[in-house]
């Protein structure tokens, strides 16, 4: 159970009796996706954002790098790498 704003009780809808705590963003997946002016060499490109993404509890499903000059105004990535994506 827990207080609503008005003080009243009210059943969680994270289960019955509110027993522990449910994480909701830890069954969330997502993509890394970047379109960087150069290649990025040895270094992992998207590995701020993939730790941005554990720390919010999102799981890392897969991460597309491609090397633009600047990123495409409609699309943000290429034609050819958002068909990548979708397969």
């Amino acid at each position: 159970m827990q207080r609503t704003r008005q003080g009243r009780t009210a059943e969680t809808h994270y289960g019955a009796g509110g027993a522990g705590v449910e994480n909701r963003r830890a069954r969330q997946r997502a993509i890394a996706i970047a379109a960087l002016p150069a290649s990025p060499g040895d270094d992992d490109a998207l590995a701020e954002l993939k730790e941005l993404l554990r720390t919010a509890g999102v799981a890392t499903a897969g991460e597309l790098v491609q090397v633009r000059a600047r990123p495409d105004p409609d699309r943000y990535l290429g034609r050819g790498k958002l068909a990548e994506l979708k397969s």
